[in-house]
């Protein structure tokens, strides 16, 4: 048995036992199955459709939730024939070491044991608890027996009688409860934690149709429907276990009767509020009318002084303008002399630069010339080797040749006996010699002509380069003229374009004076516009920034004012509601006490109060302690027989393992006469424990460590009859003692025990009631006291409070007109300051271009004179440039007829050198012929008669001579190469001839012509760089001329720095004109101001004031003064006439509905109709309303106090159901925490189920419920002035008052959606989704895993919750589930996973029930039965076989304490179906 304080959690089922159980008709039985889970550990039955298992899961159910029924089966259909009982047992494994519990069940037929009774089936129920295997566990209970193969199964009679006796003689450990003690069976169980209506409820239902879970699910379509039925029913029974669910309800209902039943004095005191609401703004408004009465003399004297100073101003400022334009004017002449110093400094630059050009281009043109010297040094030294070289040469051929000669005369000698040859050849001598001599003079004669045509050649090409040079100059010099026409032209057509106007140059290129005069007065005309332009803007600008000025000041003042008025009306608030809470609750404890209210401010008087009533409540707690303790033993001792005797010495009796038997059972076991003699000879005998002596003997000789709070007396079985003297119920063992025996006789009779029982129940019932009423009003009383010790305010100061809460809303509700009319018009003023802006930006970004174009403009007119130079000097390069052209044609018509003539000239020179060689080589041939006659013919002819001589004679000859020829060919060749050098003779007889010598000549020639043709470049580019800084010098002269100076100015006169001197000058020069004209809209904006302020006051009228200190911005300190007196004086005058409007419509809205409020318009009509507009009238009004106010003030605080009760009643039914309604909010959310779940591939874990529970905040959620039960008290007042009956009353209030509105106005929202997690085989792609698309979407596998996770967070929530409700730690918890067949939908791996997850992470023990051997399924199991029908040897009849499976022996956690327990191996075998992984 558990005691009173230990944890309750929900044990494992280590083991499940059914024996003598027959279904399917009787035909199929289960003999002896017991199904162990090795202390706790998922199991699968495996067993074929049709096999049982939703029989197996009823019977399983049964020991916890008996006549349990599974789709609609009912128990009793399963013993219609059977005679024995069957009996199904359940051993869960304990928390810790808190051993083992057998909870046990024995059914049988209603015939088989009993009369025909009002059921069909009688049963019992059980329960064991041990630590270790003993005579009453699963296995060895003495209900069923087995000795062999015979199976002995106890009758229910027998059954009861063995239970209900084990229970007498061991209570703490063995419980037997009748069919008749189903409440104290729930209770039993709930002590090991073990709930009924869980399983009834959760397990039951979710197993007691074919689909299971899906069926407990899938009629929730919609999120609402979920929430209503399952979520919000779940968190009611944990909020309200214990207690009832109408206390919202009662106070609604009694709320409303209270409303109904002062509704006259909620009606005048709303009437007189109202009132007041209305005369507090008039009396405001004349607050507010004093205080502008006195401002506005305020503002005239200090516009009389702003006056007198800005005439002062006007003076200093005319002075300090006539300075700046001095300063203007000369800052103006300092910027055309820097202008004209670097204009000069340009000049010497240039000079400079041309200086060093013309330096460089000397020093090129005589590198070239020296390096042509050079040249034709190594030339001449060239061709000098290469004579020497040819005339070597010719002198080794002349040698060879004259050998040949020798040879050919010898030769000749024997073939030219006639002289025939001799004097052809010599003919042919002197006809060669004449013809040479003619061909040489005619080659002198061409070659004279063509020298001359050469040499005219060369002095036409020379002045052609000339022409060129000339050309190439005024090309250049066009060039940079029409360049500078052409930047002129195209910046005249820029500016044209961008000053949008055009004109046009007459034939001439000049412009027309007066449309230039016209152009300059437009642009001076526009840059004038836009100045002005800017001008008034800037002026409007200013008055509206000293209007927005004044309006922030304002609006800075008004936000002080609310934000002091917020701070005091918080506090003030703060306070008062801290008072209220505190009075209303202080106020409820002088009401439950008795105690009148004016106590509270007597502490002294408090405290005696509460002293005595807590020593009371102390005395009444110890006496019904004291009873219920006696009641408790009492009970417990009846029941268990020990009412008389000591349950401490049966514990021992039973540890020495020594049978005995209490009198009381001995007693209650006698016929009545028998008891009675018994009773008259020994009245101890109820207070005696029998046994046989010898137990008793024992007894002496173990002498048990126990002490016992009483005597008891032993007595053995053969002294029963032992007659002991008594008088009645006095008894007197021996002379010295006499014993009381005033013993309970009722309990020996069933029916006066069972009364005794109730009497003792009743009793401790009471006692216990009375103890924690007493216990409760203690803490309360204590924490009562405390709480009216802690109010020490005084008994004003709520009225206090409230006086200066509705000062403080006044004055903010005026002070938020105020700052809503400030606003109005700070937009309209920004609006228009933005439009101001925008209309300045437009002007300011006008005046720039405006200026640039006048400026431009001026600047074109000043380069107009340079246009018209340029024109006409390009016009006169141009016609001296054609005359150059015409030249040049002319020259090069002539120089082209020339190099024709040369042309023709060298071809026939050449073709006459060609002659002139052919006669040369004869005449050496014949140049030995001897004298002889001369023969007629040509030398052709001549020739051909030679050679017919020579052809008849010997081949020696003609070799020789050919020889000869040949020789004589290559020395004039040679001789040829050696005159083509024209180097004299002198030069190169005398040098010796060295080929290496040469080739290093021509490398250096070849080095010296690349290095010559670099320099020739080097040349060009300095002549064109010369020729460029020569035209940048003319330039820069012409410049300086251009600013009026005939040279420019000296080094010396130069100071450098142009640009910034130049650009200081000119922001100087800026600066002053800018400060001019500043200084000249400062003049106009002050002369205008003081106008304003003439126009705005009778100068002479108010004194100025002396205080009076000027802003840094006048002229807005001007306009606001101006405008703060203007409005004013306007807005006193609106005042005034406002507030006579306001009380004459206060009169008419309130006249004639109350005495008192028409007694105050008696008095204050007069007051009124005198006033006039000054202060004196209106401050007494003032004083008078003031008056009134407060005593009203002092009449709704009577009528405050008479609701008050009422006003905390209110505030108690809206903080009630605040809490309430946070509650749910927060018991919600625990329901989705509890579905968080790590799966694999996930880093964090999962939340399974989420409640879109979105709230704003608490304090919104207050605001709610508060017009709810506004709205509330509304409607149900409605319902009951309808004489609508009690029953609808309670209807409408229940409906109102129910969680789903208290939730839904909590929240601000009825929509309150609810996702569940949607598993996908890729765990990526696996996402929450909302309850509606998991129904409708979701696999069958994948609405399992929903509703499971939902199943496991709502059980999870609940446990938790009570384990949370006795202090334990909610995260030991553990829980069973029993399934039938929830493999159906699921089967796939990424779907198993989770759900296994989701009950490891839940401590949940699954036992589940399958058809299915899926893989995917088997392996999640360690342990798994398979379930198989087998048919009887003899045939006819079906048994239910278990065989066990085991995965990994070491993840079984066997109890060795268990050990003991018999086991029959035939009936559980152990293999494996695990080999194949």
């Amino acid at each position: 048995m558990h005691l009173k304080g230990e944890v309750k959690r929900m044990p494992k089922i280590n083991r499940i036992r059914i024996v003598n159980f027959s279904y399917n008709h009787d035909s199929r039985h289960i003999l002896d199955e017991c199904f162990d889970f090795h202390g706790g550990d998922n199991a699968l039955l495996n067993l074929a459709n049709g096999g049982g298992k939703s029989v197996l899961v009823q019977m399983f159910l049964q020991p916890i939730v008996p006549e349990a029924r599974i789709q609609g089966r009912n128990l009793a259909s399963f013993f219609r024939r059977q005679k024995l009982p069957a009996y199904i047992m359940i051993e869960w494994k304990l928390d810790g070491a808190g051993g083992y519990l057998l909870t046990g069940i024995c059914i049988t037929a209603a015939d088989a044991a009993e009369p025909e009774g009002r059921t069909r089936i009688r049963y019992f129920t059980f329960t064991s608890k041990y630590m270790a295997a003993n005579a009453f566990d699963i296995m060895r209970i003495p209900l069923i027996e087995r000795r062999g193969d015979i199976i002995e199964v106890k009758p229910l009679r027998e059954a009861r009688r063995i239970m209900a006796e084990r229970a007498r003689k061991d209570p703490y450990l063995t419980g037997y409860f009748p069919d008749d003690e189903k409440t104290l069976y729930a209770r039993h169980l709930a002590e090991f934690g073990i709930s009924q209506d869980e399983w009834r409820n959760i397990i039951t239902r979710m197993n007691d149709s074919e689909n299971g879970l899906e069926d407990l699910f899938q009629k929730f379509k919609s999120s609402s429907q979920l929430l209503d039925e399952w979520i919000l029913k779940t968190v009611e029974k944990v909020m309200f276990k214990g207690r009832s669910r109408q206390q919202l309800e009662e106070m609604l209902q009694s709320l409303v009767r209270e409303v109904i039943e002062n509704e006259r004095f909620i009606m005048e005191k709303q009437l007189i509020t109202d009132f007041l609401a209305s005369f507090q703004n008039v009396s405001d408004g004349l607050s507010i009318l004093l205080k502008n009465l006195e401002e506005q003399n305020q503002l005239g004297e200090n516009l009389a002084a702003l006056h007198l100073h800005l005439g002062s101003k006007i003076k200093t400022l005319q002075e300090e303008q006539q300075l700046n334009t001095d300063a203007i004017t000369k800052a103006r002449d300092d910027i055309r002399k820097v202008e004209l110093e670097e204009r000069s400094h340009q000049y010497h630059i240039s000079l400079t630069r041309h200086q060093e050009t013309e330096k460089i281009l000397e020093a090129c043109e005589q590198s070239v010339t020296d390096g042509e010297n050079q040249l034709n040094q190594t030339k001449k030294r060239e061709k000098i080797l290469q004579a020497a070289g040819h005339a070597a040469e010719i002198r080794r051929q002349t040698s060879e040749l004259s050998g040949i000669e020798e040879r050919l005369a010898m030769a000749r000698e024997g073939y030219d006996k006639d002289g025939r040859v001799a004097r052809l050849e010599y003919s042919l001598q002197v006809k060669c010699a004449a013809e040479l001599a003619s061909v040489t003079a005619e080659l002198d004669g061409l070659q004279s002509a063509q020298y001359q045509q050469q040499e005219k050649a060369e002095k036409d090409k020379t002045r052609l380069k000339e022409l060129e040079t000339e050309k190439s100059q005024l090309d250049s010099e066009s060039g940079k003229l029409q360049e500078r026409l052409n930047t002129f032209a195209g910046a005249e057509k820029q500016l044209q374009k961008s000053l949008g106007l055009f004109w046009n140059r007459n034939l001439l290129g000049e412009l027309d004076p007066a449309e230039m005069e016209m152009i300059q007065n437009t642009l001076q005309n526009n840059l004038d516009h836009f100045l002005a332009e800017l001008e008034k803007l800037q002026k409007d600008k200013s008055a509206l920034q000293v209007k927005l000025s004044e309006g922030d000041e304002s609006r800075q003042k008004i936000n002080n004012q609310q934000e002091a008025a917020r701070s005091a009306l918080a506090d003030n608030q703060r306070q008062l509601s801290e008072y209220e809470a505190k009075q209303k609750e202080v106020r409820q404890i002088l009401d439950n006490y008795g105690l009148q209210e004016p106590v509270i401010y007597d502490q002294t008087q408090l405290t005696a109060f509460f002293t005595r009533y807590l020593q009371e409540l102390a005395k009444n707690a110890e006496d019904a302690a004291q009873i219920r303790n006696e009641a408790a033993g009492a009970l417990l001792s009846i029941r268990n027989h020990y009412l008389h005797s000591s349950p401490e010495l049966a514990a021992a009796l039973n540890e020495l393992d020594i049978q005995y038997e209490t009198g009381e059972s001995y007693l209650r076991n006698q016929p009545p006469d028998l008891r009675q003699t018994l009773l008259e000879g020994n009245p101890l005998l109820p207070y005696t424990f029998i046994m046989p002596r010898a137990d008793i003997e024992r007894l002496y000789q173990l002498n048990p460590e126990i002490v016992l709070r009483r005597i008891i007396p032993l007595i053995a079985y053969e002294e029963l009859n032992t007659i002991i003297e008594n008088r009645g119920r006095l008894a007197r063992p021996q002379p010295e003692i006499i014993l009381a025996c005033y013993y309970e006789d009722r309990i020996f009779d069933n029916d006066q025990r069972n009364t005794l029982i109730e009497e003792m129940e009743n009793r401790e019932k009471e006692a216990c009631q009375r103890y924690e009423h007493y216990l409760q009003a203690q803490q309360q009383t204590s924490i009562d006291f405390s709480t009216c010790q802690r109010f020490t305010y005084p008994a004003d100061f709520q009225y206090q409070r409230e006086k200066d809460i509705k000062t403080a809303e006044d004055a903010l509700f005026n002070l938020d007109q105020q700052l809503k009319e400030n606003e109005n018009a700070r937009r309209q003023g920004g609006e228009r300051l933005d439009q101001l802006e925008q209309q300045m930006q437009n002007t300011i970004g006008k005046i720039p271009p405006a200026e640039n174009s006048r400026q431009d403009w001026l600047d074109f007119l000043k380069k107009e004179p340079e246009y018209q130079s340029a024109r006409e000097r390009l016009d006169k390069i141009r016609s001296d440039a054609q005359n150059l052209i015409s030249q040049k044609e002319f020259l090069q018509q002539g120089l082209e007829k020339l190099q024709a003539a040369i042309t023709a000239g060298q071809n026939q020179i050449l073709q006459r050198h060609k002659y002139a060689e052919e006669l040369k080589h004869k005449l050496l041939i014949y140049q030995r012929a001897p004298a002889a006659g001369i023969l007629e013919g040509s030398i052709a002819e001549l020739e051909n008669r030679l050679n017919a001589i020579k052809a008849e004679h010997s081949q020696d000859i003609i070799n020789l001579e050919q020889q000869h020829k040949e020789l004589t060919a290559q020395i004039r060749k040679v001789q040829k190469l050696l005159e083509r050098l024209e180097v004299p003779a002198a030069d190169y007889l005398a040098v010796i001839f060295d080929e290496n010598e040469l080739d290093s000549v021509q490398n250096e020639i070849t080095r010296l012509e690349s290095e010559l043709k670099q320099m020739q470049t080097e040349k060009d580019l300095s002549s064109r760089e010369e020729a460029a800084a020569a035209a940048a010098l003319s330039h820069a002269r012409e410049e300086v001329k251009r600013l009026g100076a005939d040279e420019p100015l000296p080094a010396h006169q130069i100071k450098g720095d142009f640009a910034a001197r130049s650009r200081r000058l000119l922001k100087q020069a800026e600066e002053l004109e800018d400060l001019n004209s500043e200084i000249y809209r400062q003049l106009s904006r002050l002369n205008r101001t003081r106008e304003n302020i003439e126009q705005t006051i009778e100068i002479g009228s108010f004194e100025p004031a002396e205080a009076f200190v000027p802003a840094a911005d006048e002229i807005a300190q001007a306009v606001r003064l101006e405008k703060d007196f203007r409005s004013i004086d306007s807005t006193n005058r609106d005042k005034s006439m406002s507030l006579r409007n306001s009380y004459d419509n206060c009169k008419i809205d309130f006249k004639d509905k109350n005495l008192n409020l028409d007694n105050i318009f008696k008095g204050i009509d007069p007051l009124w109709y005198k006033a006039r507009l000054n202060y004196e009238d209106y401050y007494y009004l003032f004083e008078r309303m003031s008056q009134h106010r407060e005593k009203l003030n002092e009449l709704i605080a009577v009528y405050e106090n008479q609701l008050a009760n009422l006003q905390r009643n209110k505030k108690d039914m809206v903080q009630q159901s605040f809490l309430q309604g946070r509650r749910l909010y927060e018991e919600i959310q625990a329901i989705s925490e509890h579905s968080k779940v790590r799966l694999a591939g996930r880093s964090r874990p999962v939340q399974m189920l989420r409640i879109d529970l979105q709230l704003d905040d608490h304090e919104s959620a207050l605001q709610r419920i508060n017009a709810y039960i506004e709205e509330c008290i509304l409607k149900v007042q409605d319902k009951a002035r309808q004489d609508s009956s009690d029953d609808e009353l309670r209807k409408t209030i229940s409906r109102l008052m129910s969680s789903r509105e208290l939730i839904n106005i909590y929240l601000g929202n009825a929509h309150i959606p609810i996702y569940v997690y949607k598993i996908d085989m890729n765990m990526q792609n696996s996402r929450a989704k909302s309850w509606e698309d998991a129904v409708r979407e979701n696999s069958g596998a994948e609405r399992f895993v929903v509703f499971f996770s939902m199943l496991s967070a709502l059980i999870t929530y609940t446990r938790s919750r009570n384990m949370e409700s006795i202090g334990a730690d909610p995260d030991t918890d553990t829980r069973v589930m029993i399934m039938d067949n929830p493999f159906g939908p699921i089967s796939s791996e990424h779907l198993l996973e989770p759900m296994f997850e989701i009950a490891k992470k839940h401590r949940t023990q699954l036992i589940c029930l399958t058809h299915l051997k899926d893989n995917s399924i088997m392996k999640r199991f360690n342990l798994i039965y398979m379930l198989k029908v087998r048919m009887s040897a003899a045939g006819g009849k079906e048994y239910l076989k278990a065989e066990q499976y085991i995965r990994d022996h070491s993840r079984v956690n066997d109890d060795e304490k268990l050990e003991k327990a018999i086991y029959r191996a035939s009936e559980l075998t152990e293999t494996s179906l695990f080999e194949d992984e």
